[in-house]
Parts: structure tokens; C-alpha cells; sequence
């Protein structure tokens, strides 16, 4: 009877994330659904999309799960062992969180910039609990206190929870009373050549059949397929593999009205690393647009060593730094567009660009090319600044300050018509 209602959780809680995924999902707008890889090659999606993170599925085997939100509680523990995926974290206790009996434990290395705040405001069946450090989940399963044998285990750093909690999650799979969601940040870490060790790390799980691997973009729900599918376990081409967008619900202010100035601002936000950011191609980009009559400020939303801005255009770069996230939103907010800047193409296949689902969070709209719009598909054109073929970010920023105001504005309404939740959000 056990194993028998832990397969009907695992189901809606399948469904949990695809809710999860479009939790800001508007009447009018129907999202492209999650992927679910049942091979190599092959995948295929729920037949159906949510309308709200309560909505799991129609079938009566979940039944049992919906129809009495008061009945037994289902223990889930979210662990967090890196230390700077507050946002992923975020969404993780959302999604999860949403289902009328989850109860959560949640083990956080380091929650940064009032992560704490953002989630104590999400509106839950039950409140989300403060976080506490990991070292108390290993001290609770030494002591084998309850919350320390969940129904479902979430490692929202997999490829460090496996290898760190490697004893307690060894003796989870030898109980046989837990289901575990691995949270893939580096799909091409997964190889079986990549030098990570993570394929004997997660074997047993694979061949146990108790495992569902989650992405935070499908694109590298497809990467993580391939890295698998280099796998020498014979059950490597039934896997479960979906892709969650690490979204949550953030109050921002409100939008100016029509007549109210707006502010002529874009931001790019991340971390201040040339790897992962071109800022010299930006900078040369706005030195251009500037010298040519242009009038705009950038504000750059991160931490660390301060890239180089020529002094043509000091006064037209503002560094926001170590902002509490709702700070960091609000800034974001009131732009008229998000800029990626991918500095490498990795990110158009196995990595996941934060600069996405921050757009959507923020409600303001992604400057993007098809490519992005491909491989991010839980986004469409509508809610993002598409570039023309050949045409630099800075070239689009000077096309959008050619537009009226009111086309700016009908575009940032769109985005948080599109992805309002629940009222938490202010037009």
C-alpha cells in the first residue's frame, strides 16, 4: 500500500512541476509543456497544461493524492549544499511547496540577499519553513529523526548533494521509501567521460528506478540526455528527465502610469565575470550608441570585480551590487529590457543563463534571437525584444528608444500579463 501511494506522489508531484515551470501562466497563454525523456532519442509531454500550480492531472489514480488536502501529510526535504542557488532554492519550495499536503525541511548552505524574505511571502497550503544549515540534516538522520526519511528527497545541487550526503542518500535507496528529484545544474558534467565520477554517484538510483532528473531550461534536459546516454548501466534509456524554469512570485513596484516619465534603462545582471558575461563587447556596443547621440543607462545587477567601463561612459553604467532580492527585482522592473549576453554558446545548450527566468520574475522583456527563444522555450516572441539577424544588443536598445513610449510599455504589460501570479505582483 506504501510503494502504491508513493508512485501515485511521484505522478502528481510530475505534474507539480510542470505547474511549477508556468506558475506566473495567464487564460490566454498556453505554454509549451515540460519534456519528459523515456529514452536517448525520444521524449514526449504530458497531455495536458496547468492552469495553476494546484492543477496535477485528471487521472483517477492521482485522485486519492487532491481529493483531501487535510490527509496525511507528504514529507519532502529540499537540500542545498553549494551555497549560491538561492533562486533555484526558491522555486524548488514553490513548486513543491503548492501541493495542498506537502510538508518541507530545507537545508541551505548559505540563503544570500533575503532569499529568506522572498519565500516567507509565497502563499502556501503551509508555510515554508526557516532553512537550516545541512549539517542538520546529517545530524537528524544520525539520529533518526523523521524529516531526515522523507517520501521525497530534492537535491537542488545534485552534482554536490550526491557526493556530499553520499551515506545518507545510500541509505534512503536501501529503505526503499524514497523517491529522488536531482536538480542538474551542468548536464555535461553527467558523462561518463566528463571526470565528474557522477554516473557511479547516482548509478543505484538509476537502476532502483527511483529517480527524476530536473533541469532548470529544456535545452539542457536534451544536453543531459546525451551525457547520460554515454552511461554503461543498462537502464540508462528509461530515465526521467523534465525541465523546470527556477521561477517564483516577487511583488514588485508599480508600473508608471501613461503619463508619468518613464526611466530609460536596461539592465544585466549576474555575475561581474568576463566568462560569463561579454562586457567588452557590451561596453564598445553602448560607447557607440552613445557617442552617436544615444542616451541610456545600464544598470549592472551582481557582485565581484568590477569589469573595466571605458571612461566615455562611466556615468552611464550603475553598478548594483549585493542587492537583497527584492531590491534586485524592483531594479530590473523598472528597465525596459533584460539583456543576456551570453559570453559563450554553452549556454544555448548545456548551461542554464539565470538572466531568463529574471526577465520573467522581474517582468520586463528578455532581449533575445531565435536561438535563445529555441533553447529557453518556456518563453516565446511575444514576451521578449527580438533581434533582427545580424543585429548587436546595443542596435536593439537604440531601436527600442526609437519606439513610443506606449509601445515600450504595452510590451512590459504583456510579459506580466502573461506571467502574474496569484496577485502577488503589481501591474
Amino acid at each position: 500500500m506504501q510503494r502504491r501511494l508513493l508512485l501515485l506522489l511521484i505522478l502528481t508531484i510530475s505534474f507539480l512541476l510542470l505547474a511549477g515551470s508556468f506558475l506566473f501562466h495567464h487564460p490566454s497563454y498556453t505554454p509549451l509543456p515540460v519534456q519528459k525523456f523515456t529514452g536517448l532519442t525520444q521524449h514526449h509531454a504530458p497531455s495536458e497544461s496547468p492552469s495553476s500550480n494546484l492543477h496535477f492531472t485528471n487521472t483517477p489514480e492521482a485522485a486519492p493524492l487532491n481529493s483531501n488536502p487535510s490527509s496525511d501529510a507528504i514529507s519532502i526535504t529540499i537540500t542545498e549544499t553549494g551555497g549560491s542557488h538561492d533562486e533555484v532554492v526558491a522555486a524548488l519550495v514553490h513548486s513543491f511547496g503548492s501541493h495542498p499536503r506537502s510538508s518541507l525541511s530545507l537545508y541551505q548552505l548559505l540563503p544570500r540577499y533575503k532569499i529568506t524574505e522572498i519565500i516567507a511571502a509565497f502563499s502556501l497550503p503551509r508555510p515554508a519553513p526557516a532553512p537550516k544549515q545541512p549539517q542538520a540534516f546529517i545530524d537528524a538522520f544520525a539520529a533518526n529523526q523523521p524529516e531526515a526519511k522523507p517520501q521525497i528527497f530534492v537535491a537542488a545541487t545534485c552534482e554536490l548533494d550526491v557526493v556530499r550526503l553520499a551515506g545518507q542518500l545510500g541509505s534512503l535507496l536501501a529503505d526503499g521509501k524514497t523517491w529522488l528529484f536531482c536538480v542538474v545544474h551542468h548536464s555535461d558534467r553527467w558523462a561518463s567521460d566528463a571526470g565528474h565520477g557522477l554516473e557511479g554517484a547516482i548509478t543505484s538510483w538509476v537502476e532502483a528506478g527511483r529517480i527524476t532528473f530536473i533541469t532548470l531550461s529544456p535545452h539542457t534536459a536534451e544536453y543531459l540526455s546525451k551525457s547520460i546516454g554515454t552511461w554503461a548501466t543498462p537502464s540508462k534509456t528509461s530515465v526521467d528527465i523534465r525541465s523546470l524554469a527556477p521561477l517564483f512570485p516577487v511583488e514588485l513596484p508599480a508600473m508608471p502610469g501613461p503619463e508619468e516619465k518613464e526611466e530609460l534603462a536596461f539592465g544585466l545582471q549576474g555575475d561581474y565575470d568576463p566568462a560569463r558575461r561579454d562586457y567588452g563587447r557590451i561596453f564598445q556596443q553602448l560607447k557607440d550608441f552613445i557617442a552617436g547621440g544615444g542616451n541610456v543607462i545600464m544598470h549592472l545587477l551582481g557582485h565581484g570585480a568590477h569589469p573595466q567601463v571605458p571612461p566615455e561612459i562611466t556615468k552611464n553604467v550603475v553598478f548594483d551590487e549585493r542587492l537583497a532580492y527584492g531590491e534586485f527585482y524592483g531594479i530590473i522592473s523598472k528597465g525596459f529590457a533584460l539583456l543576456p549576453a551570453f559570453a559563450s554558446k554553452e549556454y544555448l545548450d548545456r548551461k542554464a543563463s539565470s538572466s531568463v527566468p529574471a526577465a520573467l520574475i522581474g517582468g520586463v522583456p528578455l532581449v533575445a534571437t531565435k536561438e535563445i527563444v529555441k533553447a529557453y522555450s518556456y518563453i516565446d516572441e511575444s514576451v521578449v525584444w527580438m533581434q533582427n539577424e545580424g543585429e548587436g544588443d546595443l542596435e536593439l536598445v537604440g531601436r527600442i528608444l526609437k519606439m513610443n513610449p506606449s509601445e515600450r510599455r504595452k510590451k512590459k504589460e504583456l510579459v506580466r500579463a502573461k506571467w502574474l501570479s496569484n496577485g502577488l505582483r503589481k501591474r
